[in-house]
């Protein structure tokens, strides 16, 4: 039988693997019978595997052959927590979702722009060291 370019075995870096799975909760991966095997290096996945797997733990494809798992950061400066604790790690999902939200203020900010909107008086206006009460 001839194979076709999705079953081609290929070799994923194993840090980024290892990373990828450790960002999601162990029921998204129940349907990957040998990923531990992919983990420990002692079977390679298809294409078509890595294709699924990188789906279900929510990275881009790309990223199973980088030379290091990528720094993750919010991409804001301040993220309230409880009792102001820095969690370890965010989920797929608050990260996208924060991306999601940027993507979308950068669209409405060039579509008020390019149909000739005033900026919004109160934007900037207050000052750190402004009063609540003002």
């Amino acid at each position: 039988m001839a194979e076709t370019p999705l079953s081609v075995r290929v070799t994923p870096n194993p840090q980024v693997l290892t990373w990828a799975v450790k960002r999601v909760p162990a029921e998204r991966l129940q349907k990957f019978p040998h990923l531990d095997d992919w983990l420990s290096g002692a079977e390679k996945p298809t294409l078509r595997q890595l294709e699924d797997l990188a789906k279900a733990v929510g990275v881009p494809f790309g990223y199973f052959f980088l030379p290091e798992p990528p720094k993750e950061e919010l991409p804001l400066p301040y993220f309230r927590t409880i009792e102001q604790s820095t969690p370890a790690a965010f989920s797929p999902e608050l990260v996208e979702t924060l991306y999601l939200m940027q993507r979308r203020q950068g669209w409405m900010r060039e579509y008020l722009i390019e149909r000739g909107h005033a900026p919004l008086p109160f934007v900037g206006s207050a000052q750190p060291s402004s009063s609540p009460k003002r």
